[in-house]
């Protein structure tokens, strides 16, 4: 399809109400995908709604009132309450389907997950939603350098407006998950319940962000779960899909499984 008709798909679907903060470089990788299977200007923005949706929109059925959480987050950094703080963030991860099926295990997942690898001075969280309100269950040292990327405008404005509030030394970024540029080496590397989602839009994201990712570590996990409760093979698929992805790497790799979600710790070097 030529780039001008891409341009209009693009252009029509951050129009919306519902999509007009996301990536436009990420809504343009779907529409490429779709425009090639013979459909309509007009059955071709339906089907990119419906693929963002798929990988983003359903993750968040609710509103995100970004503007007061943001003021709740100012008030409660502001009082250094730390488990005020905790309890904020808390309600507001509740939000995203993502990070609320971590949150009756969230103690033991990011204690498990960092006893297992160094400290670093440097992460990625990569598609990152709302887990960066979850640093302060990470117990990272106050150095780390956090960077965030995801495809939601609103979201990585709202989580820049966290991490000045909560004295983080963290950035977030808008960008297109699949490809992006990577400012540099990180120590560690999140992808939480990410490639499943990625790879919706093109079938090999999985293996391309694990080749491109430039990282020491990778923590990577997988639903253990749908996001309508179902589980049957959900954890075995996942197992195998990912032991697929790397079996051509001399990796070495942990497995963690918590109640609705599967872990797996790459150590790319060292």
């Amino acid at each position: 399809m030529a780039s001008s008709e891409l341009d209009r798909i693009v252009d029509a679907v951050i129009s919306g109400a519902h999509y007009k903060y996301v990536s436009p470089d990420f809504v343009r990788r779907v529409a490429e995908g779709e425009s090639d299977k013979g459909k309509s200007f007009k059955e071709t923005i339906k089907a990119v709604k419906n693929k963002l949706h798929q990988v983003g929109g359903a993750y968040q059925p609710g509103q995100m009132n970004y503007g007061q959480w943001l003021k709740q987050i100012d008030e409660v950094a502001a009082s250094g309450d730390e488990a005020d703080l905790r309890t904020t963030c808390a309600m507001i991860m509740a939000h995203h389907a993502s990070t609320r099926e971590r949150l009756d295990f969230i103690d033991v997942f990011y204690r498990e997950i960092f006893a297992a690898v160094n400290r670093p001075a440097s992460v990625i969280d990569i598609a990152c939603g709302l887990n960066p309100l979850a640093l302060p269950w990470m117990d990272l040292p106050t150095e780390t350098r956090y960077l965030a990327v995801d495809i939601y405008q609103d979201m990585t404005g709202f989580l820049n407006g966290f991490f000045r509030a909560a004295g983080i030394n963290g950035s977030a970024e808008t960008t297109d998950v699949i490809e992006f540029e990577q400012p540099g080496h990180v120590d560690l590397a999140l992808v939480l319940k990410t490639i499943p989602c990625l790879e919706q839009v093109d079938k090999f994201a999985g293996k391309k962000l694990l080749e491109r990712i430039n990282a020491t570590t990778l923590i990577i996990s997988f639903p253990a779960r749908s996001l309508s409760g179902r589980s049957k093979g959900m954890l075995e698929n996942y197992e195998a899909h990912f032991l697929d992805l790397t079996s051509e790497k001399n990796w070495g790799i942990k497995k963690l499984i918590f109640p609705n979600e599967l872990v797996f710790i790459v150590e790319k070097e060292g």
